[in-house]
Parts: C-alpha cells; structure tokens; sequence
C-alpha cells in the first residue's frame, strides 16, 4: 500500500506566523463573527486571506489554522504550568 500522500502542501509555523494568527482571532471577535464560542464558517476563510496577505500565501486550509490554534494553545499552556518535578518527594 502506497503512503497516503496530502493534496495541501504544508505549512510552515514560526514565532511571527503564530503570533499573527493569535492577533487575528481576537479582531474577528470584535466584529462579532463568534457564535456560541465558535468562529462562523466563512470566517475561517477571511482569516486565511487576512493571515496570507499579512504573511505570504502560507497557509491553503482551514484544517491547517484549526491544528495551529489547537498546538498554540497547548504549547502555551505547557509553558504557563512548567514546573520543577525535582522536588517531588513519595
């Protein structure tokens, strides 16, 4: 069986990239394009537009920016709780 092979090439993500795709979703707020905790469809497509004209035609997916904003959020949350387990005592 051949590897599966994706038709949307990858992404690439750095600091910059992320930091203005977290910028992006608190405008899109502000114009009231969230409902009931989630972004309306046609959103996604206006954050993508916004994202590549801002970073260069990076991102092809809704797919892709839904499983950034999840890796950002869990990447912040790893970093905002780190702690020592050095001093764990049993």
């Amino acid at each position: 069986m051949a590897p599966r092979v994706s038709q949307t090439p990858k992404a690439v993500w750095t600091n910059d990239t992320d930091k203005e795709l977290i910028a992006e979703l608190p405008v899109q707020c502000q114009r009231g394009k969230k409902i009931d905790n989630r972004f309306k469809k046609e959103v996604w497509q206006e954050i993508i537009m916004r994202f590549n004209k801002k970073m260069g035609n990076k991102v092809r997916s809704v797919k892709q920016i839904k499983g950034r904003i999840t890796i950002v959020r869990i990447l912040s949350y790893i970093t905002t709780t780190n702690k020592s387990y050095k001093t764990i005592q049993y």
